[in-house]
């Protein structure tokens, strides 16, 4: 069943059927019944996820944490009660699955506010998880919220050994940018960020000299010449901001370069090299 499909068709689905497909073995016949109950944002939604969440089946747990983390949740004292409980599943849960999907909801569930103080305990366990799964939950946790504290749990997903859950870790650092201080800098984080400008795979190399470019690291000039070089079919002009924001002057040759090769993105490249003097 395609994915549109699945949606249409549920849609009209009464609840107690849509809670019953949370057990389907299709996931997208999951996500498909899982959104539609968030988008209903009901009592009768709040209180079922609830009971998922006390199921003995490790997937409705997981689902049950999932709808909680995203429903509006007005009356704060039941915002606190989902919060120490995803917070407890996210750390004790003996299911990976489940601790990383409350995680997950946590992520969704502080963009609406409530303490983060219990989310930050929750983070410094959940770093160290033995399945990756839940460590990637947990860098997408610090790269939906604003969670200072964090640092030691950030540095160590900067050097995992799961790609994915590098690439978000990298990602975190910069996903911040816009308020006042970017939360995660320190001198070790920033080593880690060079460190990965050298990882094997391209997207993580990519997060990497992101952060490093709002971060300012004038040190990541050397590697970012040598990636904006080694692409001769196309230009990730991402990189070229990073180059800008480095503002280092040993980058203009390799941006007029670029500006002789690549047609598209000639403002981008041209407003780079503006700043850097060139």
């Amino acid at each position: 069943m395609r994915a549109a499909t699945a949606y249409e068709k549920l849609k009209p689905l009464p609840h107690a059927r849509l809670v019953a497909l949370l057990s389907n073995k299709d996931r997208m016949v999951r996500d498909a019944a899982r959104y539609h109950l968030v988008c209903r944002d009901t009592k009768a939604v709040q209180r079922d996820a609830l009971k998922l969440c006390r199921s003995e089946q490790r997937l409705l747990r997981e689902y049950g944490a999932l709808i909680l983390g995203e429903l509006t949740l007005s009356e704060s004292a039941i915002v606190e009660q989902v919060l120490t409980l995803l917070c407890q599943m996210a750390v004790s849960d003996s299911g990976a699955c489940v601790r990383a999907g409350a995680f997950f909801a946590l992520a969704h569930r502080c963009n609406r506010g409530g303490d983060r103080s219990a989310v930050l305990k929750a983070v410094m366990t959940g770093y160290k998880d033995r399945s990756c799964s839940v460590r990637y939950a947990v860098a997408v946790v610090l790269a939906y919220i604003n969670l200072p504290g964090a640092e030691t749990a950030l540095l160590s997903l900067l050097g995992d050994k799961d790609k994915d859950v590098r690439d978000w870790a990298a990602f975190a650092v910069y996903m911040h940018e816009d308020e006042a201080k970017t939360v995660f800098d320190t001198s070790e984080i920033r080593d880690a960020l060079l460190a990965l400008t050298v990882d094997p795979f391209d997207d993580v190399r990519y997060e990497a000299f992101r952060a490093l470019g709002v971060l300012r690291e004038k040190r990541a000039a050397p590697a970012l010449q040598r990636e904006l070089l080694t692409n001769e079919e196309e230009v990730f002009y991402d990189l070229v901001i990073a180059a800008e924001r480095l503002n280092d002057p040993s980058l203009i040759p390799v941006l007029e370069k670029l500006l002789e090769r690549f047609e598209d993105g000639e403002d981008i490249i041209k407003n780079a090299l503006a700043r850097l003097g060139g």
